[in-house]
């Protein structure tokens, strides 16, 4: 798949532009369903995200308690499972027959359209599905998401992409961007990051703004990093409430700047940097654009889904 099409592919799942009726979906061409108890004939579509042991349990119990109602899950020619994941696991449990219906050619493009009309799907989702699929953008991002589990995701995915928050459709269409340098880069400062742990229960309003304003400051040539943490260990307790990154790095600043010689004014560098002022913060990253391939060249290092 292109970054292009899946960009198309993105935009029609969200504006619910595409029906699942076969009539109205002509990827879909299915036969009469069918019906079995060979369990180990299905596969799992590589790619798809894991199915919810709640979703099961819930599934389970209202089988056991209302029976099963005429609700085919959908393989391809593969019996990779398309849409019924959980459905699947839920009668295999019960040791219920499975009824399918197969469809030649559908692929995983088809398989997050089907579920995007149940169970939404999540960034964490999509990023394992493309990492999984063999994107190597998303396979550095995942690995970051794996090796920093304390640090919020929202977080780490601000860190990744150069002090900038990332949009659910840049991950969900495929064109999130990461490099390995980058990766290393993201790495170490979560690993820094990491060490404000300790100061969670201490820090008034929202966590994430808070940690995110850290990312910034840290990154700006008149702040040492391992001072600011130091500072913000010992001055915790001038920090003031915030809900969003201006305001908490007001609050950082007044830690930072606590009995210092050499002030630093994190806020106002902040707004000069979204004025595009501080063009050379972005610099610290390389050029995103020259690091970026064009759709469909190679096939490691951008989305990998075939239909």
């Amino acid at each position: 798949m292109t970054d292009q099409n899946a960009a198309k592919i993105a935009d029609a799942i969200s504006l619910g532009m595409l029906k699942m009726a076969n009539t109205e979906y002509p990827g879909a061409q299915v036969a009469a369903a069918r019906l079995t108890t060979d369990y180990d004939a299905f596969h799992r579509m590589p790619g798809n995200r894991p199915v919810e042991p709640a979703r099961v349990a819930k599934l389970k119990k209202s089988i056991s308690e209302y029976g099963w109602l005429d609700n085919p899950i959908l393989v391809n020619e593969k019996m990779e499972i398309i849409d019924g994941q959980a459905r699947f696991e839920a009668l295999k449990a019960l040791n219920r027959p499975i009824e399918y219906l197969v469809s030649p050619g559908l692929g995983m493009t088809e398989c997050i359209v089907f579920n995007s009309t149940q169970t939404k799907w999540t960034t964490r989702d999509y990023i394992q599905s493309y990492a999984e699929s063999g994107c190597a953008r998303y396979t550095r991002l995942a690995t970051l998401l794996h090796d920093h589990p304390g640090v919020p995701e929202s977080v780490v995915l601000f860190v990744s992409n150069h002090s900038q928050n990332v949009s659910s459709q840049t991950i969900a269409s495929g064109l999130f961007s990461l490099t390995e340098d980058q990766r290393q880069q993201s790495d170490d400062i979560l690993s820094w990051l990491e060490q404000f742990e300790s100061l969670k229960q201490h820090v008034p309003g929202v966590w994430t703004a808070f940690l995110k304003a850290a990312v910034f400051a840290s990154g700006l040539d008149e702040v040492n990093r391992d001072q600011l943490l130091r500072k913000c260990q010992a001055n915790i307790a001038k920090a003031m409430p915030a809900n969003e990154i201006r305001e908490a790095l007001r609050s950082i600043e007044r830690m930072y700047n606590h009995r210092s010689s050499s002030p630093v004014y994190l806020e106002t560098a902040y707004d000069q940097y979204l004025r595009g002022k501080y063009s050379w913060y972005a610099k610290k990253w390389g050029d995103a654009k020259a690091n970026k391939k064009p759709a469909g060249e190679g096939n490691t290092d951008g989305p990998n889904r075939t239909r």
